[in-house]
Parts: C-alpha cells; sequence; structure tokens
C-alpha cells in the first residue's frame, strides 16, 4: 500500500509540474495531478493515522513547494518559454504616432516576397504586408493597391502597357 501512495504522489506531482510549465492554461493534466496527490495523502491518512497522514502531507507540500521554486529559478524552464514577442507592425507604441507614410488605393508596390496570395510588398522604400486579390505574383513584380480593409492591404498585378506597333 506505501508503494501505491507514494506512486499517486510522484505521478500527480508530475502532472501538476507538466500543467505549471508545458500545458497552456487550466486543464486535465493539472486537475489529474491535484486530484492524484489529494487521493494519496487521503489514503495515507486512511492507511496509517492522522500523524503518518500529517507526515506525508508536510512532505508533499514541502517537496512540490521545493520543486516548483527550484525549477522556477534554475532557467531551466525558460527553454520552453517563448522569449520573442509579437509587436503590432500596425500600431505605434502608446504615446507615439504612426510615421508611416500612408498607404492609398490606386499605389504601386513591388512584391519583395513571393504572393502566394500573402506576401511583402515594398512600397517606396516602406515593407507592408499584402494580400493578393487573384493568384500569385513572383519577387519583383509590379503591383496596385486595389483596397484597404482596416490594416490589410489588398493589391493585385498590375497590368502591363502592351506595346504599340507602328
Amino acid at each position: 500500500m506505501l508503494t501505491g501512495i507514494v506512486l499517486l504522489l510522484l505521478v500527480g506531482l508530475l502532472l501538476l509540474m507538466a500543467e505549471v510549465f508545458l500545458v497552456p492554461g487550466v486543464t486535465f493534466v493539472g486537475i489529474a495531478g491535484v486530484l492524484l496527490m489529494v487521493i494519496g495523502v487521503w489514503m495515507a491518512y486512511a492507511e496509517y493515522g492522522q500523524t503518518t497522514g500529517h507526515y506525508v502531507l508536510l512532505a508533499s507540500l514541502t517537496i512540490s513547494s521545493y520543486l516548483l521554486i527550484r525549477a522556477f529559478r534554475s532557467g531551466f524552464w525558460g527553454t520552453f518559454a517563448l522569449k520573442s514577442t509579437l509587436e503590432d507592425a500596425h500600431s505605434p507604441e502608446p504615446g507615439q504616432t504612426d510615421t508611416r507614410k500612408p498607404i492609398m488605393i490606386g499605389m504601386s508596390a513591388r512584391a519583395v516576397s513571393r504572393l502566394r496570395p500573402m506576401g511583402l510588398a515594398d512600397f517606396n522604400g516602406e515593407i507592408r504586408e499584402v494580400e493578393l486579390s487573384d493568384g500569385w505574383a513572383e519577387p519583383g513584380e509590379d503591383l496596385i493597391v486595389t483596397h484597404i480593409d482596416f490594416h490589410k492591404i489588398f493589391v493585385q498585378l498590375k497590368p502591363t502597357n502592351p506595346s504599340t506597333h507602328v
């Protein structure tokens, strides 16, 4: 029975650590971990009495706290954490103004990346994300802005001027 109690506490602790460091939000993993630990402590009280139950409860709380603190302080779990930040290219920082040139319908641009249908286009030195309305475009192809929806710029391939023969 002692092996079962220890096993419940260890599996519960592992699930709890996985919930804290690996699984985002409150999920079944964390709930199962806490539940297994509670069952393990309850079984210790039921099988071995109040004194041993207190020791098991104190030991499981102490070990859980110690492992969580060590894991956070060691930096080991930082290898799993996202260190980059996603910055909105359309909004300036609070207190700053948008210094980019406005994009207008009918403006010309040049594809910087493949547009299938999303990609990057150069608007006179400013690189912006655009969406091609139809088909795809290769880098270097000329584009024209057809419409703008909030911060999304829609483009199409610029029609080529047919050469005139005299």
